[in-house]
């Protein structure tokens, strides 16, 4: 029985890493957006990859409108006109962030996920433009 156990716990691994190879964004490597209008501002959402939640591909809508469904190690640039923007991340529960978007201006919204009842929940974390620019270099573009 012990040498039967071996070779199927392997088989096991290998076949849940490639259904999770399968969920993480496949896009190009993060590249700031250029030529920026002044008038409008810029809201970078991203989901560093990690192992928690991976499989979880929240939907991701700004202002009412559904953009996508977030991949683990994906990010999003929206370019949008000043004023309130309200980001919006939902499995089984959904997460508002409102940002108060100035003109000219960049804004990093980290997405992670958290245990939940059924399953993962997004968060949606405002952090700063550093470390937003640290951790979204990892992160692949995500198309609408």
């Amino acid at each position: 029985m012990r040498s039967l156990r071996t070779p199927l716990a392997v088989l096991f691994v290998v076949v849940a890493c490639a259904v999770l190879m399968g969920c993480s964004a496949s896009g190009p490597m993060f590249v700031p957006l250029g030529n920026m209008p002044s008038d409008q501002g810029i809201i970078y959402v991203y989901r560093p990859s990690t192992f928690v939640g991976s499989a979880i591909r929240p939907k991701l809508e700004i202002d009412g409108q559904l953009i996508c469904k977030l991949p683990n190690g994906g990010y999003y640039a929206h370019i949008c006109d000043p004023g309130e923007v309200v980001v919006m991340a939902k499995t089984e529960v959904r997460k508002d962030l409102t940002i108060r978007v100035k003109p000219g201006e960049t804004y990093y919204v980290r997405m992670r996920i958290i245990m939940g009842v059924f399953m993962g929940r997004p968060e949606l974390i405002p952090v700063s433009q550093f470390q937003g620019e640290t951790e979204i270099r990892k992160c692949n573009l995500v198309s609408p």
